[in-house]
């Protein structure tokens, strides 16, 4: 299963002799979270006071060490990862069940190389051979190639639409918008996300379903969303960041890439060597809900955190490495009563999003040439990935023929579908009636229960009715053993990403999100960062340039020596 941190102690009550005193504060032990814990470790002795402002060899309340910074890091969960969880299904111990983000771009290169420089082991993720690809359709099975044969495709498309794939029906209406957009840099994105005119109106006012429906036939808007499985990428979001981030999976040489012991050992490695930095004050406390925070008074120099059942903390500074939905939470009174803040923090839409797992016995799947890669369909599983069978794996039992599917993975309006079918016990994350298939009342059975991975009987029984016709009704596909399902919709996360809305400069949002302003003034203090408010949202890139942008504008930190130097951060 995941790795879990120990659980903290028993709560302690909140009085000012308990308080700790921090130099730096981060609540967020997500990606962005645990990288700024670790480049902030390693501070040289004598970098504190530069970075905190501080007269030299100003030891104050935080009980400084050496010189080096007192930092703490502070998780509500007692996992490390946030929307990174990779989960090792029972029975496939070579095999990882990732059910939250799974994969990266090689043109991904703050990722790529803080990879290399952690030293972490990565693996192609297939997205399997084109002519493999299946779709189902309006009840009508279809293979990529199929798409070029007009009286294959059971959409009424235009005349100038027909015998394109989905993907070149989408590459045709961002070149009616921007020519040759394949081929602009980014430095040329950014200028034409700024200044670009479309209809007599800025590309950022505009929806992106707006402006689709002005380029291609209803028919063929249908024929992409459908196809390409996803909902929310297709849904009325900013225009000028939408076009950009669809053309980063097309180049011809991009290739996906993982993990090869599960992508949540990024933040867990970042993670052990926050904790490890050697000479460094740093501690990693999950369990800790931050329930709010209040800024220095006039005479006070210390932002003091409140957590749930928890001893106060006093922070010089404080990171919020958390999503909107997060922020929210946190935040509250200020929010209504701040509109600029408001306005900020409501500037991006948390997309709804779920994932479900299904193991068996062995892959049945390949009697139809589907090895890895995935299929889609416009039934509610939308799409379904082959994870791969464990004896394929380096090391693995030879006869254990236990295979991995991704049964469904949906977002947006299909996420409530199977919501409506999780059956839990109202108020609580209990299902009433949990599918255990082969596991009974095993080890691994109580793993599941225990981090609410668990779906209900109905959802897997409606699943398996769907990837029968997914695959073919006559294709007998077996009772599966084991389940695993995540909704990333709930609290503290709100959604699986975030998309900008329409009518919003992200350009600007950004800085101001970087370190916003609170109660009504600056506040240098308190900053964001994350996947949400970035120019790379859905990716861990985003949640990493936000974090390295952080640390270099507001802490003063210089750029990694393992980053290129000319690497373009973003705004």
């Amino acid at each position: 299963m995941s790795k879990k941190r120990p659980a903290n102690s028993s709560a302690l009550p909140q009085t000012s002799e308990q308080d700790e005193y921090v130099d730096v504060a981060i609540v967020g032990a997500g990606v962005s979270g645990v990288y700024c814990g670790w480049r902030l470790s390693a501070c040289a002795p004598g970098e504190a006071e530069a970075l905190l402002g501080l007269s030299k060899g100003e030891p104050g309340k935080s009980g400084r060490r050496r010189g080096r910074l007192k930092i703490r890091l502070y998780e509500s969960d007692e996992r490390i990862g946030g929307r990174l969880f990779s989960v090792t299904p029972p029975e496939m111990p070579h095999l990882r069940a990732e059910v939250g983000g799974m994969r990266y771009l090689t043109t991904h290169r703050l990722l790529v190389n803080l990879i290399e420089q952690l030293h972490l082991s990565s693996k192609p993720f297939p997205m399997g051979e084109k002519g493999h690809t299946l779709f189902y359709l309006r009840r009508r099975h279809l293979r990529l190639e199929d798409f070029a044969d007009p009286a294959k495709v059971p959409y009424g498309l235009a005349w100038n639409e027909r015998g394109k794939s989905p993907a070149e029906l989408m590459l045709y209406a961002i070149n009616t918008v921007v020519r040759h957009a394949e081929q602009k840099t980014e430095e040329e994105w950014e200028r034409i996300k700024r200044e670009k005119m479309i209809f007599g109106t800025h590309m950022y006012d505009l929806g992106f379903w707006n402006l689709l429906y002005q380029i291609l036939s209803s028919e063929a808007y249908n024929l992409i969303q459908d196809a390409g499985g996803y909902s929310s990428i297709l849904s009325n979001w900013n225009a000028g960041e939408a076009i950009p981030w669809f053309l980063a999976d097309f180049p011809k040489d991009v290739t996906y890439r993982t993990l090869t012991f599960g992508y949540d050992q990024l933040p867990l490695a970042l993670a052990e060597r926050f904790e490890g930095a050697e000479g460094a004050d740093t501690k990693i406390h999950t369990g800790h809900r931050l329930t709010s925070f209040e800024l220095p008074g006039r005479n006070d120099k210390w932002i003091t955190l409140n957590f749930e059942r928890r001893k106060r903390v006093k922070a010089r500074r404080l990171i919020l490495a958390m999503p909107r939905r997060s922020l929210e939470l946190v935040l509250g009174k200020d929010l209504s009563e701040d509109e600029e803040l408001r306005r900020d923090v409501e500037s991006v839409r948390p997309q709804p999003a779920a994932k479900l797992f299904l193991g068996y016995r062995e892959p049945w799947w390949q009697v139809l040439n589907l090895t890895s890669g995935r299929s889609s369909t416009d039934l509610p599983i939308r799409q379904t990935y082959y994870f791969g069978t464990e004896c394929e794996e380096k090391g693995a039992d030879p006869d254990n023929t236990c295979s991995l599917l991704m049964a469904s993975y949906n977002d947006g309006p299909s996420v409530g579908f199977w919501k409506g079918l999780l059956d839990r016990k109202p108020g609580t994350n209990e299902v009433n009636h949990p599918f255990k298939g082969d596991l009974k009342n095993s080890k691994e059975l109580d793993s599941l229960r225990a981090q609410n991975l668990i779906p209900s009987r109905g959802m897997v029984r409606e699943a398996h009715y769907e990837l029968k016709q997914l695959h073919g009704i006559d294709l007998y596909i077996p009772k599966p053993y084991m389940a695993i399902y995540k909704d990333w919709g709930e609290d503290p996360f709100g959604g699986g990403w975030h998309f900008w809305k329409m009518s919003q400069k992200p350009w600007e949002v950004m800085k101001r999100m970087r370190a916003p302003r609170l109660r009504g003034r600056q506040t240098p203090h308190v900053y964001v960062c994350g996947e949400a408010y970035s120019c790379n949202q859905g990716w861990v890139e985003g949640a990493l340039k936000s974090a390295e942008l952080l640390l270099q504008e507001h802490f003063g930190l210089k750029a990694p020596a393992w980053l290129p130097k000319d690497y373009d951060l973003g705004p």
